[in-house]
């Protein structure tokens, strides 16, 4: 009785199991509408073509790689006014893998280029480089702060590296000083196709706010990206450049091997200094 029942059980969970798999494929695929000459991107490992037309067609389907060559072929039967495919897996070839699909409805053909693109990662912390917040008080973040030094205005634009997620280099943010206030961009590495999702530019004028950023206790200077902010009452200002972005990581190089750059920890050390005897005074 058991080997009976094994045996009706065993082909019926593998049904269910193929049927899943099935389904969970077809949510994920991304939907792409077919429009003679259209050129697509996408991330999706699985594709669902759509057309609507005006009446019956029987159709078929062809897919070519870059090189021509044919990847899909099938007949997909008789359909009225619209047609939505089954899931296609679109293999990763490179970097980027281009497709040209086309759709027959007899002897008319609509054909469609897509290009599939590796997959971004959302939501990622960045900031730029000049002296770890681990440096100055305990703490497990990878973040780090910038120091400027604002008695020379001469030396200015200056540029740190930007790193993402503790792993990664993005691009540069350059600081110009420009008549006693202060402006902030980024320029990122074009492989890293970046978007920023969100952006700020908190920037302490003492040793007190330096400890306190995102904090409530902060209260030192807020702007953004690209926006000059009055720093001419400092000599020696912090910087800190909390940035949500999303990228594209693979062929991006590492972040550096150190994120502390000559000099910072001396301009935190005189920071500290100048507070103190602010403080005192």
């Amino acid at each position: 009785m058991k080997c009976m029942i094994a045996r009706v059980l065993v082909p019926l969970l593998t049904l269910l199991l193929l049927f899943s798999l099935a389904f969970a494929d077809t949510q994920k695929a991304e939907v792409i509408e077919m429009q003679d000459g259209k050129y697509v991107k996408t991330e999706s490992d699985y594709i669902r073509l759509s057309m609507e037309f005006e009446g019956e067609a029987a159709l078929s389907l062809e897919i070519r790689n870059s090189k021509g060559q044919l990847t899909y072929q099938k007949d997909l039967g008789t359909w009225e006014d619209s047609f939505l495919s089954e899931s296609i897996y679109l293999k990763s070839e490179d970097t980027a893998s281009v497709y040209d699909i086309t759709v027959w409805a007899g002897n008319q053909a609509c054909s469609i280029r897509v290009e599939k693109v590796l997959p971004h990662v959302h939501q990622q912390r960045a900031c730029a480089i000049g002296l770890p917040v681990s440096s100055m008080k305990k703490t497990q973040s990878w973040q780090s702060v910038t120091f400027l030094d604002l008695r020379d205005p001469s030396v200015y634009p200056l540029r740190f590296p930007l790193h993402a997620s503790g792993s990664f280099t993005l691009g540069e943010a350059v600081f110009e000083l420009k008549k006693g206030k202060l402006t902030v961009h980024v320029d990122f590495l074009a492989e890293s196709d970046c978007t920023i999702e969100k952006s700020a530019v908190q920037i302490a004028l003492t040793s007190v706010d330096a400890l306190a950023f995102d904090t409530k206790s902060f209260h030192g200077l807020k702007g953004n990206l690209d926006k000059a902010v009055d720093v001419s009452a400092a000599s020696i200002v912090c910087v800190y450049l909390p940035l949500t972005v999303s990228y594209l990581p693979e062929s991006l190089p590492a972040s550096p091997d150190s994120i502390e750059c000559p000099g910072q920890m001396q301009l935190w050390k005189e920071l500290q200094e100048i507070t103190d005897s602010q403080s005192n005074g």
